[in-house]
């Protein structure tokens, strides 16, 4: 299972993701193909795809541009069969999906468009105006989502991270208690 530090599954699923992992490998499938809906905490994108995020472990197989691309060996572009978002033969199922946050934590905007400025076009004048721009805002005095806002369909966590400003990695995401605290769930 390869997920992106902003994606997440919901807790509903785990066992159809079990199962469905279960089916592939025993049917012989190298990867699993499901769909992917990106959000805020109050609106689902309408830009919704389907893409890869169970592998099976491949001798030589590594992921590339934030585990949306597979390469055999060493090289950087796809071969033998193994393309962008793709590792063939591929188990495509409409059983679960999977959820991608865009850009909920309004004092991380800074930094993530620092990062598509600098890193996806460094030279697009555009862009670079578009960050220098969002350096401008006032991230602190963006208002957090009223409770009522937030989307039902969302993951516990997902609802829970709703009323902070600002993600950053924390111990507390493998306490138990936290989680406890922060999802109504018991784990």
């Amino acid at each position: 299972i390869e997920i992106q530090g902003d994606e997440i599954w919901h807790e509903k699923d785990i066992e159809t993701v079990k199962r469905v992992i279960d089916f592939a490998n025993q049917n012989g499938y190298n990867s699993i193909r499901q769909w992917c809906k990106t959000c805020s905490w109050t609106q689902v994108d309408s830009y919704q795809y389907k893409n890869v995020r169970i592998v099976k472990k491949i001798k030589g197989l590594r992921s590339t541009e934030w585990g949306d691309n597979f390469v055999m060996g060493e090289n950087t572009s796809p071969q033998d069969g193994y393309t962008s978002h793709n590792v063939p033969p591929e188990l495509v199922t409409d059983e679960f999906v999977y959820y991608h946050l865009h850009r909920p934590f309004p004092e991380n905007r800074v930094l993530q468009d620092e990062a598509m400025a600098y890193m996806n076009s460094a030279d697009d004048p555009p862009r670079t105006e578009v960050f220098e721009a969002v350096k401008r805002i006032d991230w602190k005095r963006v208002p957090l989502p009223r409770p009522e806002e937030i989307l039902d369909e969302l993951p516990a966590i997902v609802k829970g991270l709703s009323q902070f400003r600002r993600y950053r990695v924390r111990e507390e995401l493998f306490s138990r208690a936290w989680l406890r605290e922060i999802t109504g769930l018991e784990y």
